[in-house]
């Protein structure tokens, strides 16, 4: 019998719930005005028993945030105005987001976003979060609402920057593309369309593995930031290299995340 989903809005969080047990949260309200980019992000993200895989403002990285979205550099007419992974200079509006129970019973979180900086508004994003018993389907649409935008990743060989997961137990983890076994570096890892994350030693109540792919415009993103560490795990687009977010049609990125037991 397929488990079911369910939903509930309250204190700026959508929660949907698997047999009673909360298996995903979307912010879009901070918890605390004095961090007032700690929003569009998920936590938890968790397994179907309840298992919490996701960490929010862990000591190592306060910064770090579950699932999120975020570049170190937004650059305007080739000048860094803001940095979204740390909060710095850029401001977000969310309107409260359209949440909807389908007919084959996944539910839809259905959201937009303005970002801000100093000169005004500067991207457009809309995203759609699609939620089913041990998956995940995120698409997040970026249009830039001036002229000369761009998003890029940290200017080093590390070049971190776009879709993040925080795992919880990062310093476990052990990662795998289409059966070969991948070792993080310094800078980004050449992989295949999709990585397996596992923990060694497993925790307790954590599934075997959790498989995630990104795409970008419909084709996959194979450059992923990795760390055995306590850190973030990132699919490093754009890397190091600024990217023109456009202003004629949207940027789409797709995030794939399958719980596997």
């Amino acid at each position: 019998m397929r488990q079911r989903l369910s939903t509930s809005v309250a204190d700026g969080k959508v929660s949907v719930v698997c047999d009673e047990l909360a298996v995903l949260t979307y912010h879009f309200v901070t918890a605390d005005p004095s961090e007032p980019w700690r929003l569009n992000f998920i936590h938890p993200l968790a397994a179907a028993n309840g298992a919490c895989l996701t960490e929010d403002a862990p000591a190592d990285h306060h910064h770090h945030r579950g699932v999120f979205w975020a570049w170190r550099r937004m650059i305007v007419d080739g000048e860094v105005v803001g940095d979204g992974w740390v909060g710095r200079d850029l401001a977000y509006r969310v309107e409260p987001p359209r949440v909807a129970v389908r007919e084959d019973g996944d539910v839809e979180i259905m959201t937009d976003v303005v970002w801000s900086a100093r000169m005004g508004a500067l991207v457009r994003e809309r995203a759609h979060i699609v939620v089913g018993p041990d998956r995940v389907e995120l698409e997040v649409r970026l249009r830039a609402l001036s002229e000369n935008v761009m998003v890029a990743g940290t200017d080093d060989e590390k070049g971190y920057g776009g879709p993040s997961i925080r795992f919880a137990h990062s310093d476990r983890l052990q990662f795998e593309s289409e059966g070969r076994a991948l070792a993080p570096e310094v800078g980004a890892v050449e992989t295949g369309g999709s990585v397996d994350f596992s923990w060694d030693p497993r925790p307790e109540g954590f599934p075997e593995r959790v498989r995630v792919a990104c795409s970008i415009d419909g084709r996959p993103w194979t450059k992923w930031v990795l760390r055995r560490g306590l850190s973030m795990q990132n699919c490093a687009f754009p890397g190091r290299e600024p990217f023109a977010v456009p202003t004629g049609r949207d940027l789409a990125m797709r995030v794939s995340i399958s719980i596997l037991s």
